[in-house]
């Protein structure tokens, strides 16, 4: 079995008697990391561009582009403009098998469904989306209020991507990018003339490609991987052997682990384990 890069399980713990949420995220400079989780998500580009990985596959957005995420899929948002914001919507399965009514509506039942999903919304469709978007996130702190708006906000973004235009906006990642990444989730502690050797490139060429079409060098994009794999251990009490945690992950000092951990998070490994977490954050 080929390795894939590794996934976390994201748990939104939606409120209970809530059938989502709506938020604007504005990039920090900090990619997430790899995640999935049970809800459908829709991601709406305002301003800037951004890249998602998803699937080995690369999807460019810019203003008007929206996005749909579903339940088994790992995702990504690996790079974006300094003056990128998105519009995230989150919606509970049953909320959404209340709206898809009709036979083109079942894919949105899928946890993986074929094809891509992200088209650019026509100007006035990407406006009047705004609008809902953020009339739904005044009434959140009335669950009645949310779960209509929800309802109706799920609805409308489908009906408006569906007439948006199909446009090549997926494209796959360069095959020796592809490998690349395969080769390091299977053993992150390749050196770069060897993934350059594997792939048959240059490792001069290699690194220029892969930072191209992923936004990050190769360097960056290991350690990434291990700091997943120290967020990804047992949670343990803050006092605990961070060394220890920190050789798990495949990290060889303990001054790497904390500015490669500080750098993906925000936060020192101690902090981390102290009770900050990575991932969406539900709107109160």
């Amino acid at each position: 079995m080929v390795a894939r890069p590794r996934s976390t399980y994201d748990d939104l713990a939606l409120p209970s008697g809530r059938d989502g949420w709506v938020a604007t995220y504005r990039w920090t400079g900090k990619p997430y990391r790899r995640h999935r989780h049970d809800e459908l998500e829709l991601n709406l580009a305002v301003s800037g561009t951004a890249v998602y990985e998803l699937d080995q596959r690369r999807y460019d957005l810019g203003p008007g582009s929206l996005i749909w995420l579903f339940p088994g899929q790992d995702h990504q948002l690996v790079s974006a403009s300094a003056d990128c914001t998105l519009w995230i919507a989150v919606f509970r399965s049953a909320c959404v098998r209340r709206c898809a009514v009709g036979p083109e509506d079942q894919v949105l039942l899928q946890a993986d469904p074929p094809g891509h999903h992200c088209r650019r919304l026509a100007s006035d469709d990407a406006r009047d989306l705004t609008h809902h978007l953020r009339a739904v996130r005044s009434v959140q702190h009335d669950a009645a209020a949310l779960n209509l708006g929800l309802a109706f906000l799920v609805r409308a973004a489908w009906l408006m991507f569906r007439r948006a235009p199909v446009q090549a906006v997926a494209d796959a990642l360069h095959p020796a990018v592809a490998a690349a990444v395969r080769l390091i989730a299977e053993r992150p502690e390749r050196g770069g003339d060897e993934l350059a050797a594997r792939v048959g490139l240059s490792r001069t060429a290699l690194s220029r490609l892969f930072h191209r079409e992923l936004g990050e060098t190769i360097v960056a994009y290991r350690q990434r991987l291990r700091v997943e794999a120290f967020l990804d251990q047992p949670e343990g009490k803050p006092e605990g052997d961070l060394m220890k945690a920190a050789l798990a992950a495949g990290f060889g000092s303990y001054a790497q682990f904390h500015r490669s951990v500080r750098r993906v998070t925000g936060v020192s490994p101690r902090e981390w384990r102290a009770g900050h977490r990575l991932g969406h954050a539900v709107p109160r």
